[in-house]
């Protein structure tokens, strides 16, 4: 997660640095990634829904579930 009230460069320089391939974001916050040149999935984005709803594998101890900085 990204605190939205993170300056720009803050924001920019977090996802310089741990370079993911995807945001996702609400339409109101969508916007502070622009210049970050990665993709934003909306998430009230309709064809969210109709994307299919296949059960992931249980994590394990060894997987990474997230960054925090």
């Amino acid at each position: 997660p990204i605190d939205p009230s993170h300056p720009p460069a803050r924001v920019e320089f977090m996802v310089a640095d741990a370079e993911p391939v995807a945001a996702i974001s609400t339409p109101g916050l969508a916007d502070r990634f622009e210049g970050c040149g990665l993709p934003v999935i909306d998430v009230d984005d309709p064809v969210v829904d109709i994307q299919p709803r296949t059960s992931l594998p249980e994590p394990s101890a060894d997987d990474i579930a997230h960054i925090i900085y």
